[in-house]
């Protein structure tokens, strides 16, 4: 456990941590993009469970289907994030 953020050890997931390709591979796989807007190259096979993309950086111009897919010019890809459930529950009120 870290002492600065009290969160056990075993509650962090890698992605290290999930056989990812097999969720791909029995269409169980939903994938959202933080803070990129690309997946790595040895990933690209993993493009079609790309769902949603939320990112700071130049735009690559993938995942045009994703929704949400913002992918905006801000100091910090969380800015997005808060905006995008800030705005999403704004409209469920």
């Amino acid at each position: 456990m870290s002492a600065a953020s009290r969160i056990p050890s075993t509650s962090l997931l890698f992605i290290d941590d999930v056989e990812l390709a097999a969720l791909h591979g029995r269409g169980q796989l939903a994938l959202t993009l933080v803070d990129h807007n690309q997946l790595a190259s040895r990933q690209a096979d993993l493009a079609p469970a790309v769902v949603a993309v939320l990112d700071h950086h130049a735009d690559s111009g993938g995942h045009q289907a994703a929704v949400p897919r913002v992918v905006e010019t801000v100091g910090s890809a969380t800015t997005l994030v808060f905006e995008y459930h800030r705005d999403a529950g704004q409209k469920s009120c």
